[in-house]
């Protein structure tokens, strides 16, 4: 039984409290005891965790609690009292401190150990109180004790080093949300995904610039310019994001975005014509007093393109990226680039407008880029 709530602990090390609980368990088919208090050190911090019986009464547990936390700085000088956080095993605390006691009783001997990791470091302390004089004397229950606890301390590390872990994965995941959505941040975690490796995918690339931008850092102070680009990036990539796609790069004022970088949806084309359409409807709100704009306001060139692409973590040993590589990116930077000679604001390749159902769509002209045919098409409003 010892041994199977044991493994059930490392089982559940993701969910320490429960973890630590399935010790406590494991702890009460060893010795029967009145008090059991385990005292986790992390930075100047004590996590108490403890579990008694209802003869236990709330004046008897601060006054063993004050010994276990005295003998506990002994071990952990950085530690105070002060720094305490405290959690009760089974709901101890309600079935133990409401109840009336015609005597309150007293501890009468007690066993404190260091719990250590792997390396020999500590990592906390274990107490252990019962009403029965000299309980623990015997070395025979204090071998069996020594032994439960010198295999439940690396039990103990791993719950806690793998929590550990788990808040430095959380950390490291709100750093990586300012530039990749959640499911995408998963994957990359998983080194054995295909994503993190790097995949061939159908795609659609979303390649936009801001025209005149130029004239408009010229114009205005850098201050300006750079509150202007936080502005516009904010917006802009809030319509991609809201939409599914996912942000390559920033190219100085230039957004590459991809759509279908990660999930089976086909519907790759509607996502980005949405989120171009979205980014242009935006574009008004950075126009203010306080900025020199060039006449006739801020505008933007988008093009799209669909095609296949390989996606995934790209860059050096000590700096990578989630990118996306190939023609498909090419051919979505060169439509951009046309809208401004074709006179419209959005450009898409025909792969795109073949993929757009209920989209009514306009044929401007067929060329070559990069040695491919490609038709040149925009929305039928002329947007």
């Amino acid at each position: 039984m010892i041994n199977r709530l044991l493994l059930e602990a490392w089982l559940d090390r993701a969910a320490p409290e429960r973890a630590i609980a399935l010790v406590f368990q494991a702890l009460a088919f060893t010795v029967k005891t009145d008090m059991a208090i385990l005292l986790l050190q992390k930075g100047r911090t004590a996590y108490t965790y403890a579990q008694f019986t209802p003869r236990v009464k709330k004046n008897t547990y601060d006054e063993f609690m004050g010994f276990c936390l005295h003998s506990h700085v002994q071990v952990f000088k950085s530690f105070s009292p002060d720094n305490v956080q405290e959690y009760f095993i089974g709901g101890c605390r309600d079935n133990g401190f409401n109840l009336l006691s015609p005597e309150d009783k007293k501890i009468s001997s007690g066993y404190f150990t260091v719990l250590k990791n792997s390396c020999g470091e500590p990592i906390g302390t274990f107490h252990l109180g019962s009403f029965i004089n000299n309980f623990f004397t015997g070395k025979d229950l204090r071998g069996i004790l020594d032994a439960f606890f010198s295999r439940s301390a690396l039990l103990i590390s791993s719950i806690t080093g793998f929590n550990d872990i788990i808040e430095r994965k959380n950390s490291l995941k709100q750093v990586f949300l300012k530039f990749l959505p959640e499911h995408i941040i998963e994957k990359m975690l998983l080194e054995d995904r295909a994503l993190c490796k790097g995949e061939r995918r159908t795609v659609c690339i979303l390649f936009s610039d801001i025209r005149s931008f130029t004239a408009i850092s010229e114009k205005n102070r850098p201050e300006q310019v750079v509150s202007f680009l936080n502005n516009y990036f904010n917006l802009m990539v809030g319509a991609i994001r809201e939409e599914g796609g996912v942000i390559d790069k920033f190219i100085g004022d230039a957004i590459v975005a991809v759509f279908g970088a990660e999930d089976n949806n086909s519907d790759y084309a509607g996502q980005s014509l949405r989120a171009a359409l979205k980014m242009i409807e935006r574009l008004p709100k950075l126009e203010s007093a306080e900025l020199e704009i060039p006449p006739g306001g801020i505008k933007s060139g988008i093009g799209l393109h669909l095609g296949s692409a390989i996606v995934g973590n790209i860059g050096s040993d000590d700096k990578t990226a989630f990118a996306a590589v190939g023609d498909t990116v090419s051919i979505a930077e060169e439509l951009e680039a046309l809208t401004k000679k074709y006179g419209v604001r959005l450009l898409f390749s025909g792969e795109v407008s073949a993929a757009l159902a209920d989209m009514e769509c306009v044929c401007l002209d067929t060329i070559d880029i990069n040695g491919r045919e490609i038709s040149l098409y925009t929305p039928g409003n002329n947007s």
